[in-house]
């Protein structure tokens, strides 16, 4: 591995003369996601909203694109679209003697402002912002509360015009534990620690060398592949972050290539390389756990694009010098080595996904994650299940600048999907699924209105019903047997209402009521902050962060 990564910094002078930049946008960042998104419906700007994060460098770029078209906006449009340009700065090389909230006015190259809030240098060769994160969350019921907060800081910087870098520390602490694996909620997951193990530490960072059609780089982070507005069925980017060589590559206007490399964590006791040290201390070593991904994206006419790719969770082998190599069909490959033992093979999945934005203001999607599928079985009557997930939806984003935004999605995931027979090699980290949050055997329709009359004001409401069958246990039943929802186990129907404001640059107030209805066994299925009868909850939730 050492060598590959030696050999590509040793390329990276080839490149030189090009200019790009690589550091992600943070994946919660939904304002500027959707903002996009509406500009790219809108048909001012083209977008692959198949892969998040986006970099900011794009980001700027795109506004950019925007900015030229600006008379194409509405009023509350161009206040985003200036709201974002001051945000990406940095990227568009703004000098700092054109910040007008500059502290520091009397210095030449380093701005300290409030709008946007931050510490920013820049010079001829390199540039840095150094910003502060702070939150805080409240949940409530009819009869229990819980919180959480978090602060930390963040800094992103470019040296010359190729090579980028960043990181990010927040803590996170939690009144209790509302965010455990089995929790079938779409906020991130959190590997909490501590006396009361209601504290977490999140890290994401990277290194990233960028061409004018391409870049690599090793980095820490959340991703998410696939389309959607209520969580992807291929990587949800639900997980605590992970680290990961990436590579990716625009060479063309119709083509695009994206591949990971990552170290995931089993969670699993090697008992093999565990052992007793000499002060008498139990040395706990986990398995080896890697993913290897890759999507190849097309866009054979204007506003629509084709996605497709595969991925495989390998184990216990160190490295594998075959996973390598970016463009490679997984399966294949690890048929080569292990076709004739099963149970030495490691799981591999299909997916594609569909993205059409043709109708001005329309954005229709599709996502199909295939994690076992047999032609044979759907013939099959005793053999009901192919392990699959398909999601599918509509987005209208602000139909004739009426700043009205419509999401009706559907989601369907097939008993055993995202599981597997060997438990290092089953479709999670740190035991969160990496894929939907809602994991196998379950149905989902989503429904959302959203109304923005000001370019700091988003009010919303959403209606959510959830189906989910009886867990399969492995060694219990035939896994090939298992029909879809036989048995309805728990469902939910919710109801949310919705509002958030901007107060200054990037701090947001946000307000969350829902109303549940629950039935079923939602002890097992159910999050802290839901009611946990199968009676009514009205649930409250006031956030503050930045």
């Amino acid at each position: 591995m050492k060598k590959q990564i030696l050999f590509l910094i040793l390329l990276m002078p080839l490149f030189s003369f090009l200019e790009a930049q690589n550091v992600p946008e943070h994946i919660d960042n939904q304002t500027i996601v959707l903002f996009l998104d509406e500009m790219a419906s809108s048909h001012i700007i083209e977008l692959n909203s198949s892969i998040k994060p986006y970099s900011r460098s794009f980001i700027a770029e795109k506004l950019l694109e925007i900015k030229e078209e600006e008379e194409k906006l509405n009023k509350r449009q161009k206040a985003e679209l200036e709201k974002f340009l001051k945000e990406y700065s940095l990227e568009l090389k703004t000098s700092t003697k054109e910040y007008r909230h500059n502290l520091l006015k009397k210095t030449q190259n380093t701005a300290l402002t409030y709008y946007p809030l931050g510490l920013y240098y820049n010079d001829y060769r390199f540039r840095f912002s150094l910003k502060s994160i702070y939150g805080v969350k409240h949940y409530s019921t009819s009869d229990s509360s819980a919180y959480q907060r978090w602060g930390g800081m963040a800094l992103n910087a470019y040296v010359n015009d190729n090579f980028g870098f960043y990181v990010s520390l927040t803590d996170h602490h939690y009144s209790s534990n509302i965010v455990a694996p089995q929790y079938l909620i779409p906020d991130q997951g959190a590997i909490l620690k501590g006396e009361d193990y209601l504290d977490f530490a999140e890290i994401r960072g990277g290194i990233n060398y960028s061409w004018k059609w391409g870049h690599i780089g090793l980095k820490k982070d959340r991703i998410a592949w696939g389309e959607a507005y209520n969580g992807t069925n291929i990587l949800s980017g639900k997980t605590p972050s992970i680290a990961m060589l990436e590579f990716g590559i625009k060479p063309s206007k119709w083509f695009e290539f994206n591949y990971i490399h990552a170290r995931l964590a089993s969670d699993l006791l090697d008992s093999s390389r565990s052992y007793i040290d000499i002060n008498g201390m139990y040395r706990r070593i986990m398995h080896e756990k890697y993913l290897v991904a890759n999507m190849f994206t097309f866009k054979p006419f204007k506003n629509f694009h084709i996605s497709a790719g595969n991925s495989l969770i390998y184990s216990d082998e160190g490295i594998q010098l075959q996973y390598l190599i970016p463009f490679m069909f997984f399966k294949a490959v690890d048929d080569t080595y292990n076709g004739t033992n099963n149970n030495a093979g490691h799981n591999s999945q299909m997916f594609a996904t569909i993205s059409s934005r043709n109708v001005k203001y329309t954005h229709l999607y599709a996502s199909l994650f295939i994690d076992e599928m047999s032609i044979r079985r759907f013939r099959d009557p005793d053999r009901h299940s192919n392990f699959i997930s398909g999601k599918a939806g509509v987005h209208i984003s602000n139909p004739f600048k009426t700043n009205l935004f419509f999401t009706a999605e559907y989601t369907r995931t097939n008993p055993l999907t995202y599981q597997h027979f060997i438990a290092t090699t089953s479709f999670e980290t740190n035991q969160f699924c990496m894929g939907h949050y809602l994991k196998d055997n379950v149905d989902e329709l989503y429904f959302s209105l959203n109304f923005k009359p000001y370019e700091s004001v988003n009010i919303g409401a959403s209606y959510q019903k959830i189906r989910k069958g009886t867990p399969f246990i492995y060694g219990v039943v035939d896994p090939w047997g298992v029909p879809f929802m036989d048995d309805v186990v728990w469902s939910s129907n919710r109801l949310a209402f919705s509002i958030s404001y901007e107060l200054f640059s990037k701090i947001f107030l946000n307000f969350e009521a829902t109303s549940y209805k629950n039935q079923g066994d939602a002890t097992t299925y159910v999050p802290f902050y839901l009611s946990r009868d199968s009676g009514t909850a009205f649930v409250g939730q006031l956030s503050i962060g930045f």
